[in-house]
């Protein structure tokens, strides 16, 4: 186990992350994840090494969380549904980005 990059206070909630900083395979000295764009076949290229979903429900938490990573960024409006709480965005160059209410 590492350890905690941040903290963050919410309401009673799931929590979801999806990241390549575990699953991953290494073949010529490079690292390949396992987080593909369904419409290209590809690997996601988002510059995230995870997003952390924060949601009232575990269901809408991964599907958001997928939603947020390959946008590699926080999606304008995202947070105006009330059961979305807040979502954390961890960069490759140790950057992070709370996106919360």
């Amino acid at each position: 186990m590492g350890t905690p990059i941040a903290t963050i206070s919410t309401p009673e909630c799931s929590i979801v992350t999806s990241g390549i900083y575990e699953r991953y395979l290494e073949a010529n000295d490079k690292k390949y994840h396992h987080i593909f764009d369904d419409k290209t076949g590809y690997l996601v290229n988002a510059n995230l090494m995870s997003v952390t979903a924060f949601t009232k429900d575990s269901v809408e938490a991964e599907v958001e969380c997928k939603k947020l990573f390959f946008a590699g960024k926080p999606l304008k409006g995202w947070l105006n549904n009330p059961d979305y709480y807040a979502a954390v965005f961890v960069y490759n160059d140790d950057k992070i980005l709370f996106d919360k209410v």
